[in-house]
């Protein structure tokens, strides 16, 4: 069995594809964090909420991706062609967070 793109969300789960979407839409709100956190509105979001949030998506992903490796060891066939794919994609989308996010915080680091 090989994962085919149509049929990738039912192969992934339903709550890893949250855990994957949510990881890529707080990579494209890094964009918009700037510098001075909004303490009201709208703005609040992208400036307390995904800096907030980020790294317990990233951490997340990680222990996916471990736990797919732990039980990928013990799966044969397509079942484990299959984890190892999510430890693929996870490991992808950890990465994707880590550069899109990395300035900012470097950013926090350096005041």
């Amino acid at each position: 069995m090989t994962l085919d793109i149509k049929r990738l969300p039912a192969q992934l789960g339903t709550l890893r594809m949250a855990l994957i979407i949510g990881a890529l839409i707080a990579a494209l709100a890094a964009a918009f964090a700037g510098e001075e956190a909004a303490r009201s509105g709208w703005n609040m979001i992208p400036t307390l909420v995904f800096p907030a949030i980020t790294p317990l998506i990233f951490m997340v992903l990680l222990l996916d991706a471990l736990m797919s490796r732990v039980w990928s060891s013990d799966a044969e066939g397509a079942e484990r062609v299959r984890l190892r794919t999510i430890m693929k994609i996870d490991l992808l989308a950890a990465g994707l967070l880590l550069l899109a996010w990395l300035p900012f915080f470097l950013t926090l680091g350096n005041r």
